[in-house]
């Protein structure tokens, strides 16, 4: 169980550092170009660019889209990767 917790925060971490975002409404991850880290973390990070969040068992549950647009103009380090 404590590579799960691990993975978690890192996800959290280089989320609140802008490193990736999830675009409001289709709700894919995407990563940006100044994504930082080894190889191998690098590597494990970007196959997962482009895959959208896996949903919730609700609907409300789903991130904001108002929060989403808002983490992509102000956090996220442009420019996004294609």
């Amino acid at each position: 169980m404590p590579s799960v917790a691990l993975s978690v925060s890192l996800h959290h971490k280089i989320f609140d550092l802008g490193a990736f975002t999830v675009l409001p409404g289709n709700h894919r991850i995407v990563f940006s170009r100044h994504l930082m880290g080894g190889e191998d973390t690098r590597a494990k990070l970007l196959a997962h660019h482009g895959a959208g969040l896996i949903g919730p068992q609700g609907r409300e549950c789903l991130p904001s889209v108002g929060f989403a647009a808002w983490h992509r103009a102000e956090v996220f380090k442009e420019p996004a990767r294609e």
